[in-house]
């Protein structure tokens, strides 16, 4: 990565796994995982009948 005037140099001092394969990789798979969970039902709330 060439440092020129339209970048921050504190970017990757303070976000060093930006730049990581494996921090993009587990985004989308949280990502997947959240799509997932919003196209099911919604929960459902049982009756407790014993007490």
């Amino acid at each position: 990565m060439q440092p020129n005037d339209d970048q921050d140099p504190a970017f990757p001092i303070a976000f060093p796994w930006f730049g990581e394969r494996r921090y993009w990789e587990d985004l989308i798979l949280n990502l997947r995982e959240q799509l997932g969970r919003m196209q099911e039902g919604p929960l459902q709330i049982l009756a407790n009948s014993g007490n």
